[in-house]
């Protein structure tokens, strides 16, 4: 599992634009790269929990980086909403994690 493209993902879904998205190729790129990350204002706390964790640039520290193993049950509680229902990330991210996925990209860091 890519856990940043997955969180590109998400944010294009609940956004309607990639997280870093500019009209200009270049100046999009400049911003994947050095740009802060900001949520449309329909965001919850818990969605943007969960996509600024993915969407971290240190690997290592990226959300997911351990893979989704039953021991990451930490990692898992950190980002659980009251109501489940009240961020459409966490049930993908639980979706995901229950079926024991691991990263099989290794990006260089």
């Amino acid at each position: 599992m890519d856990w940043w493209s997955l969180g590109t993902l998400l944010y294009e879904m609940m956004a309607g634009l990639p997280p870093f998205y500019d009209t200009n190729v270049e100046v999009m790129y400049e911003k994947i790269l050095t740009a802060e990350l900001r949520f449309p204002r329909h965001f919850l706390p818990e969605t943007r929990s969960l996509l600024t964790g993915m969407l971290t640039r240190q690997v290592d520290r990226r959300l997911g980086y351990r893979g989704a193993g039953k021991h990451q049950q930490s990692e898992r509680s950190n980002h659980r909403a009251g109501n489940p229902t009240s961020c459409a990330a966490y049930g993908l991210w639980m979706i995901v994690l229950q079926q024991g996925a691991t990263s099989c990209v290794c990006p260089v860091s």
